[in-house]
């Protein structure tokens, strides 16, 4: 699920004057029959990746059901993105994932990171009314992307991106993030959540995140770019390739400021762009500036 630098430019050849997101992953309605769930395909690949289940279970206070599963409530999670953030990476919540956050840092800050991991959210009512989140590493062979469940019980997830690739989310991660919304049931709706970790090319490792504002809206832009009149006649793979080489351009003319280059594309899309403090201790939610066209930080209270 992410960008690689290296395109063919002028149809005559590889050069470095431009970039590429790597084709990467695409949806597709692969039922997995381990889980009865969804997986995310890797187009570029000849089969289906399997998650390796090394994950805990820790409680979830927030949010009310109705009974045991399958007979929850289906309203959903009132508690606002914030709060529901505030849960992954408070070391004093038991239901945190900062030792799977740490896993993907130590990845992306190896000596060698040429592959994507990841890290799936399953969301399971406990028979008290509360709720389980159970954290599942996931380990991929390809360098450009990973495969992630999207089902009734999962909420989204976390990845990494390698060194070749451009420290942002690509539009294979919001696509993601509208198919994990779609996906979970009503009541797990509002807790999708899609992070990525990353080094930048200043050697700085950052963790950004991405909620839903608008499913309405994220569903109509994701569609309007997938569904492009252009790419008729074009196999899911080519479309992707496309779509990333583009946006690749963006991020290299961007020198750097990825954020900004995000926020510039996707802040209309109906979600919000979220970064963690170096300590893992907050969160804070960036916004464009449109007249510096320089992001502004805001404490994620």
């Amino acid at each position: 699920m992410s960008c690689r630098i290296e395109c063919d430019v002028d149809g005559g050849g590889t050069t470095d004057t431009g970039i590429q997101l790597k084709e990467v992953v695409v949806y597709n309605n692969y039922q997995n029959p381990s889980s009865g769930g969804y997986i995310i395909y890797n187009g570029t690949g000849s089969g289906y990746s399997n998650y390796t289940d090394t994950g805990s279970y820790t409680n979830h206070g927030t949010g009310t059901g109705s009974g045991s599963e399958g007979g929850e409530d289906q309203s959903s999670n009132t508690s606002t993105p914030c709060e529901q953030m505030k849960v992954l990476i408070n070391s004093a919540d038991p239901n945190n994932m900062i030792a799977g956050i740490n896993w993907l840092k130590s990845i992306v800050n190896g000596t060698v990171n040429n592959k994507e991991f990841g890290i799936e959210i399953r969301m399971t009512m406990n028979a008290d009314q509360t709720f389980t989140y159970q954290y599942n590493q996931v380990s991929s062979p390809n360098e450009f992307s990973v495969a992630l469940t999207t089902d009734y019980y999962h909420i989204g997830g976390a990845h990494s991106h390698p060194e070749n690739g451009y420290a942002m989310f690509s539009f294979a991660d919001v696509r993601f993030l509208s198919n994990a919304y779609n996906e979970a049931s009503p009541l797990r709706k509002n807790d999708v959540i899609f992070m990525v970790v990353a080094k930048d090319k200043a050697g700085i490792t950052n963790t950004y995140a991405i909620k839903v504002d608008n499913i309405g809206v994220l569903n109509d832009k994701v569609n309007q770019v997938w569904n492009n009149p252009k790419f008729i006649g074009k196999t899911d793979d080519e479309k992707i390739k496309i779509i990333h080489k583009d946006q690749g351009y963006k991020y290299r003319d961007s020198k750097g400021a990825l954020e900004e280059s995000f926020l510039q594309q996707f802040g209309s899309f109906g979600i919000s762009l979220y970064k963690a403090d170096s300590s893992m201790s907050k969160w804070n939610k960036l916004t464009l500036n449109t007249t510096t066209n320089k992001t502004i930080q805001t404490p994620c209270i």
